[in-house]
This record gives C-alpha cells, structure tokens and sequence, in this order.
C-alpha cells in the first residue's frame, strides 16, 4: 500500500500541479528520506520547477545530502532549477564522496555561469584529480570553463590525462577543437606515455576488435575518426605556424572533402570566396556535411 510520502514522490515525477502536490505536502515531513534521497533530490532530478518551488518554500533542506554526498544543486539540470537552489543558500563547494561539486555534473552552459558566478571553483578537483573540464560534454561548456572561469586546459588528472586525453577518448571531436582553439597541448602524455591521438587511436582499435556492429558502435568509430583527423589537422598546422583560426577553416573546408576531392574550388565556381569560407567555417562548422 503506497503511503502519502510515495504518493507524492510520484507525484512530483509525474508532474501533478499545485494542488495536488500542495495536498500531499501537507501530510508528510518534507525532508524525510526515500531510497536515500530527499523529496527535494527527487524533484530536483526530474527538472521539475513547481514541485522544487513548493518544497523549497516549505522548509526543504537546500543543502540535503544523499548516502553519496550528493545534494540537490548536484542534480540540477538546468538553469532555472539551480537559480532557485542558489537563491536559497544551495552551496556551489559542496563536493561528493567522490570529490565531484555541482560544476563537475553540471551539463547546461548558463548554469555553469552561474555557479561560477557564486565562486564555484573552476579547477576543483575530483579524488580521481579531474576537474570540471575534464568531464565537460560539449564544446560550449569547455569554452566557458576556460574563457569565462580560467580552467587550466592542461590540467592533468592521477593518471596524467589531460582535458584533451579525455575527450578523445570518447571521440568528443567538438570539445576537442573547443580545447585545441584555447591552446590545449596535443603533445603532452599520460601515466604509459600516450598523447591524445594515440589515447583515440586506442579506443578505435578496440571498436574494431568487437564483435558487435551496432549502429551506436558504429557512430562511436565515426566520431572517434574525426577526432584523430582533428587532431592530426591541428599537430601539422602547428609546426607550420599556422594561427587557431586558420586551422579551423582548414578543418572545415578538409572535412567536406568526402564528398568532392575540392570542395572549397567547387564552391568558388558558384559563391566569392569570402561569402563561402562564411558559409562552410562560421555557419556550417566542421564535419556538418560530412558523411
């Protein structure tokens, strides 16, 4: 038989309204614990502002920690969400048993500004000496870190994996070039003496060596060849002196070469060139019309 505290622990994940909520919340301690979490982690994690709204206004705990350390601003998922955390004390320090703080799992770049905003420490770091942008997922959040926070984009973690290891690692071929373009190293090496390139040439060996050709494996091997491509690109443009907005046109215009041997005399034929390097650099960006 549910009680009123399950029933309203659904309730906020099916996002029920105010009354409902209202009326649940009125039968129950809001800041008891479920499955080792707080009504509040549980809101929180399922995005859902009204039900984050009530129980803050109620008395929640803005700082509760699960069984992992973990409070609700840790879970946050969006700006919006985290704005009302912090407006009510959430602390931006506050790490995980892991070492992780809200900027390590943080996924939404104007959250990330926030946070950073309120003093989060950019180059905070995990027990495992990873720092916010060693875990970043997309091109613009690691060009915030850097820009905005000051992250050191050679910061290396206990096995001497840098940003830059990382990301190619997973074949995260935007933040790669987000990195490279804020002078990330490609020459520095890990713990067994391995670059960046030799770390995403690892990984697609052993894609190759899999049995499983499914179409997410598939796609993990695409991007991981863009990014050694990316990679090579930007090692070669460098001992030729060439500056981090000439290489990101060169990446461009070489990334549409799957489909015509010159794309950019093609295009030319039909477009000036200034109107075209527009187009294939600023607008459509590296490997967006690749195959």
């Amino acid at each position: 038989m549910q009680t009123d505290y399950d029933k309203l622990e659904a309730a906020i994940r099916s996002f029920k309204g105010e009354d409902m909520l209202g009326q649940f919340m009125d039968q129950v301690d809001i800041n008891l614990y479920s499955q080792g979490k707080t009504l509040l982690h549980h809101a929180v994690d399922a995005d859902n502002v009204l039900a984050t709204t009530l129980l803050l206004s109620r008395g929640a705990r803005v700082d509760a920690e699960d069984l992992h350390e973990e409070t609700p601003l840790h879970l946050a998922k969006s700006h919006t969400i985290a704005a009302l955390l912090l407006r009510r004390g959430a602390c931006v320090k506050r790490r995980r048993t892991d070492g992780a703080t809200p900027l390590h799992t943080c996924l939404c770049p104007t959250q990330m500004k926030l946070l950073l905003q309120l003093g989060a420490e950019v180059n905070a770091k995990t027990i495992k000496g990873e720092t916010p942008l060693h875990v970043c997922k997309s091109a613009a959040s690691a060009a915030l870190l850097v820009d905005d926070g000051g992250a050191d984009v050679n910061a290396t973690n206990c096995n001497q994996y840098t940003p830059l290891h990382l990301a190619s690692s997973f074949g995260r071929w935007q933040v790669v070039v987000a990195l490279l373009e804020r002078n990330a190293s490609v020459d520095m090496k890990d713990h067994c003496g391995r670059t960046a390139m030799d770390i995403a040439r690892a990984v697609l060996g052993i894609f190759a060596k899999m049995e499983s050709r499914t179409t997410d494996h598939e796609n993990d091997k695409v991007e991981l060849v863009r990014t050694m491509k990316t990679l090579a690109l930007w090692s070669c443009g460098r001992r030729k002196g060439l500056s981090n907005a000439m290489l990101i046109e060169e990446l461009a215009w070489s990334s549409m070469r799957s489909l015509c041997c010159d794309p950019k005399a093609a295009l030319t034929r039909i477009l000036p060139l200034d109107l075209a390097n527009t187009i294939v650099v600023e607008w459509l960006g590296p490997w967006s019309l690749a195959e």
